[in-house]
């Protein structure tokens, strides 16, 4: 008497594993995407952390009703600009969302590289957002960018704060989030591409 197993019984086993193979292996493609969102969500919370401090200190220093410099990077000088409802909009001399960035974020806990060079414009949809960094002259050398929703700083309302990583190609993760000058609002991560 022959211990060994039949062809059919193969084939069913050959057939179950090709099943769970299917079932599984669409979740595990998409997880590039979703470490993305994962890094751009604790930046996000990171910087919403710096914007309710930066409103924090605007309140503790005398809640100006004007726009007002104030020292966010600790060494003394004013390097920041709130407006008059205590929300940052950048360095003391010029709306710019990279600062915005760098100096609530990048000056923290948290590690990143923050490219200060990214030209703002108009910014639709995604896709613009993505045109607008593969533009810049030098783009690899961050995996965060700050982009005005307009190419004049003194007009920019909305700061669109994008992770890239070093190296992304077309049909890539594009995560970001937005942060209005005007009011501090932080939306949620959005998730496009390349």
């Amino acid at each position: 008497m022959n211990k060994g197993f039949t062809i059919v019984e193969l084939v069913v086993v050959i057939i179950i594993l090709g099943i769970l193979a299917a079932t599984a292996l669409p979740r595990f493609v998409n997880l590039e995407s979703e470490a993305y969102a994962a890094v751009a969500d604790g930046v996000r919370g990171a910087f919403v952390s710096g914007v309710s401090m930066t409103k924090a200190k605007w309140r503790a220093q005398g809640s100006n009703s004007a726009s007002s410099d104030m020292d966010l990077s600790g060494d003394g000088s004013n390097d920041s600009e709130v407006n008059g409802s205590g929300w940052i909009v950048g360095t003391t001399t010029a709306q710019d969302c990279d600062h915005i960035l760098d100096i609530l974020v990048e000056g923290g806990s948290t590690p990143i590289t923050v490219n200060t060079a990214t030209t703002g414009g108009a910014i639709a949809n995604t896709a613009a957002l993505a045109a607008l960094i593969v533009a810049d002259d030098d783009e690899a050398a961050g995996e965060w960018f700050g982009v005005g929703d307009n190419a004049t700083a003194a007009s920019i309302a909305v700061c669109y704060l994008a992770y890239a990583p070093n190296g992304f190609a077309s049909g890539d993760p594009l995560v970001y989030f937005t942060y209005t000058l005007a009011t501090g609002v932080v939306s949620d991560v959005t998730q496009g591409a390349f």
